[in-house]
């Protein structure tokens, strides 16, 4: 599973951070944040690592904050069955 979190150190002193673990690069899923959300101004509730980090990275360049982004682990191996002819 790779896990992202993007932290946001606004020029005030406040922190936004945003979390998303994904298991393959193909789907979206659930974003959790802390902090002041508020301030992002745009924000996705389910997405993909790379749609976090934009959100991040469009945050820093409006509102001057420092950008630290997180990533560990990986995307899951996919497993996929195929089926065989039979006969």
């Amino acid at each position: 599973m790779l896990i992202v979190v993007c932290t946001l150190t606004l020029p005030d002193g406040q922190l936004v951070t945003g979390r998303i673990e994904a298991r393959s690069s193909g789907a979206s899923y659930p974003i959790t944040y802390e902090g002041a959300v508020d301030r992002l101004g745009l924000k996705y509730e389910k997405g993909t690592p790379a749609d976090l980090e934009l959100v991040f990275t469009l945050a820093a360049q409006t509102t001057g904050a420092a950008l630290s982004i997180e990533k560990t682990g990986k995307y899951e191996p996919r497993t996929e069955f195929i089926a065989r002819p039979q006969g």
